[in-house]
């Protein structure tokens, strides 16, 4: 490794929890604008593994990304605190479900054999599929 690439490493793991806070505030903002607005119940979403989308997969040799999943963790907890503070803010007249996608995902990942999958690249195959199918969407309702 170089010393220039070794900077850039350091850098990037510097920045990326600002990088969280910058994505969360924005949630924040986002969500207190619907509050304004009359909303009061909310179902939020976390973020599920990113390490185990299969272009990670494939660059780690077909095993889940550790390091990308452990980012999708501590924006998860991030966004739950958030959450907490957000409802405490409001007085509790909010109310949220969070469902946390990453759990589920990373269960039916691991355990694909309770869930009626003979080969877990079956799930991931779907998922991609899935992803592909959100992307599409979202490109043809933005151009």
């Amino acid at each position: 490794m170089t010393i220039g690439f070794i900077l850039i490493l350091k850098t990037i793991s510097y920045l990326i929890p600002f990088f969280f806070k910058i994505i969360i505030l924005d949630w924040y903002l986002f969500w207190q604008r619907l509050y304004n607005n009359g909303a009061r119940k909310f179902e939020i979403v976390g973020v599920g593994p990113i390490g185990c989308c299969p272009i990670s997969r494939l660059k780690n040799k077909t095993e889940c990304f550790s390091q990308t999943n452990l980012l999708s963790i501590k924006y998860n907890k991030g966004l739950q605190s958030m959450l907490k503070e957000w409802k405490l803010e409001n007085k509790d007249l909010i109310s949220y479900s969070y469902f946390d996608s990453f759990a589920a995902l990373q269960d039916i990942i691991q355990n694909s054999i309770s869930y009626g999958m003979i080969h877990h690249h079956i799930i991931l195959y779907f998922k991609w599929k899935i992803y592909l199918f959100i992307i599409y969407c979202y490109l043809k309702i933005k151009y």
